[in-house]
């Protein structure tokens, strides 16, 4: 099963993975989460992307409504929920559950991904070693099989995330807390693996590093999850590739602007 979850500000980026996932994984299950969506705009994706389930979710009341990424987020509740929907989606299901950003392709099968990972661990994510803390876990892309382990780490990671405050960036001036889902689920792992004295636990999750060709967040295209990269991988790029592989977009946005 997939996961994921889209803001109205991301509804044209959402549209990218739907048709991807439309091309090429169409008999895996994906269940979106739209928040704050017009009722019209609602209607007319599950019209155009019968193959997704569409979950309607209320925004934050009064002036500071959630947000995917935009020039400055006004809110990390995103974040939170993300987190939580996951978490949801997870103990609702019988099999392995995989989050997938609004924003990152779908262009190949996941099934040998997903035997991979099953084979190998309790849940996987792209990692990175020798960055600071708040970005080891890129987690755009996330899977937890059905072990134990990995019901344990999800439970504790959707704790953490209601209460980290996330962390901020090192640029003059920005004064917005972001990360918490990367950041909350590093520290759920690290917390969960090692020991007052930092030696490794018997019990601890297994955890699968996503190599770059199962999910790249670099702007490469060949892998079978190619996340969306600032200045160098943006929407219509997408668009465009997505075009090559002969995959079409159908906008849910010109499809409600046709009716009036």
């Amino acid at each position: 099963m997939l996961v994921t979850c889209a803001t109205f500000n991301y509804l044209d980026m959402l549209c990218t993975l739907l048709a991807s996932h439309r091309a090429s994984n169409p008999h895996v299950p994906l269940a979106v989460h739209a928040i704050g969506w017009p009722e019209q705009y609602l209607s007319a994706a599950r019209s155009l992307y019968p193959h997704a389930t569409f979950h309607a979710h209320a925004d934050s009341p009064g002036d500071r409504p959630m947000e995917m990424k935009g020039p400055v987020p006004r809110s990390a509740d995103i974040l939170r929920m993300k987190v939580q929907l996951l978490h949801d989606a997870y103990h609702a299901s019988t099999g392995a559950v995989t989050w997938v950003d609004a924003d990152t392709l779908l262009l190949s099968s996941i099934d040998p991904l997903l035997e991979r990972i099953e084979k190998a661990g309790d849940f996987a994510v792209t990692y990175r070693a020798r960055k600071r803390q708040h970005a080891r876990f890129a987690v755009a892309v996330l899977s937890f099989m059905r072990t134990e382990k990995a019901e344990r780490l999800l439970s504790r990671y959707a704790q953490i995330a209601q209460q980290t405050a996330g962390t901020r960036k090192r640029k003059p001036g920005n004064q917005v807390a972001w990360f918490h889902d990367q950041l909350a689920l590093w520290q759920a792992w690290q917390e969960q693996s090692r020991g007052l004295l930092g030696l490794p636990r018997r019990n601890a999750p297994r955890m699968v590093a996503l190599t770059a060709r199962e999910h790249s967040i670099d702007g490469a295209t060949d892998a079978i999850f190619v996340s969306r990269r600032d200045k160098v991988l943006e929407h219509d790029a997408m668009v465009d590739l997505l075009a090559d592989r002969g995959i079409a977009v159908s906008s849910v946005r010109d499809a409600v602007d046709s009716t009036g």
